[in-house]
């Protein structure tokens, strides 16, 4: 790369950069290795991956994949910035005198919450301010769906009535990292006052159009329990589960209502999940599911195909649980190569190859 020679798997111009400039619109940080950075950017690319919860990109010329360098005797695991004390005890205060003044405060809970283990943190709030709570299509399964207060999930008027009407007349929406994008809010259905939402980022606070920089969610959640000594809030009750008897089979042609039934019997507590956009991950998002279960989906970026080798990830990082694919016939065309890796790894999902007769979604 130094003496820019003509390689193959590129324009052949001795240009290296245009592959990493590529890079920097979807990554957070990015590298290219030498032997004389590498013990310095590598850990500056994880350590920055681990902090924000998102990808970097890191190039490494295989002509030096085998060069030995020296390196610090122990590589500390990387650590999530802290706040700052001041902010931190301003926020909390502010946010604490908001919940107090509202009179119908919802909890809205996006990825955020499950990438930043922060989990433990919002139940304690929703319990001991008796918010309820419910989740974005991103965030399905984030929290246990037997939660006492749980409404449900929310994707502007797909989500029940009940639900669409108690986003609608909230004073104060804890909104956790929330994005309100087109495909998992009804198309922009969601009616939301914007005077009402607190939001909560990784590293940040807004509220009542103040920011509070340098106060990450979970020094911000710990804070405003300690502030918040006793309330006087009322237990809330669990949603009841949705009462369907077990279809019969019958000689009429298989369909998605009776397949989605007979699906939502199968799953087992601590399954993963791991769901195709499309016919897929629209009927899941209306499946109540057993606690400790981890759905895997994609409907931001939508890139069908996706949760084949996503697939392959989540058996690599969980292998002592079950893990079910659900891909309809149009998405599984594109990456169905991953099928002989899975066997080559001698790993043992359960795949629901659905037929939809072509590209359904499309």
């Amino acid at each position: 790369m130094k003496n820019h020679a003509l390689l193959h798997h590129s324009l052949a111009d001795g240009n290296f950069d245009n592959v990493m400039n590529c890079f920097k619109q979807f990554t957070v940080a990015q590298a290219l290795i030498t032997p004389e950075n590498a013990a310095t950017e590598i850990p500056r690319l994880l350590s920055t991956a681990w902090q924000q919860k998102k990808p970097v990109y890191l190039q490494l010329p295989s002509d030096i994949c085998d060069v030995v360098i020296e390196i610090a005797p122990l590589f500390s695991a990387p650590r999530l910035p802290g706040s700052d004390a001041n902010h931190l005890a301003l926020a909390a205060t502010a946010l604490l005198k908001r919940l107090e003044r509202a009179q119908r405060p919802m909890i809205l809970v996006d990825q955020m919450v499950d990438r930043f283990q922060l989990l433990p943190l919002v139940l304690a709030v929703a319990q001991k301010f008796a918010i309820p709570l419910t989740n974005m299509p991103t965030a399905k399964c984030v929290i246990p769906e037997s939660t006492p207060g749980w409404q449900g999930g929310y994707s502007g008027d797909l989500s029940s009535p009940e639900l669409f009407e108690k986003m609608a007349q909230a004073d104060c929406v804890l909104s956790f990292g929330v994005r309100l994008v087109d495909s998992t809010t009804g198309y922009f259905s969601q009616q939301i006052s914007p005077l009402a939402v607190v939001d909560i980022q990784p590293y940040s606070l807004r509220l009542d159009n103040t920011s509070y920089p340098a106060v990450t969610a979970a020094d911000l959640l710990q804070a405003l329990l300690e502030l918040a000594v006793g309330t006087n809030a009322v237990a809330q009750a669990t949603l009841p589960k949705p009462q369907h008897r077990l279809a019969i089979p019958s000689d009429a042609p298989l369909d998605q209502a009776y397949f989605w039934q007979r699906i939502s019997h199968f799953i087992q507590s601590d399954d993963v999940l791991v769901v195709e956009n499309g016919t897929s991950g629209a009927a899941m998002g209306g499946i109540r599911m057993p606690d400790g279960v981890t759905l895997v989906n994609q409907p931001v970026w939508g890139s069908i195909g996706y949760t084949l080798p996503a697939l392959l990830g989540t058996l690599m990082a969980a292998p002592a649980r079950r893990h079910l694919l659900f891909i309809g016939d149009g998405s599984f065309q594109l990456t169905a190569q991953e099928v002989s890796t899975l066997l080559r790894c001698e790993l043992k999902p359960i795949i629901f190859l659905i037929n939809n007769e072509g590209y359904t979604i499309e």
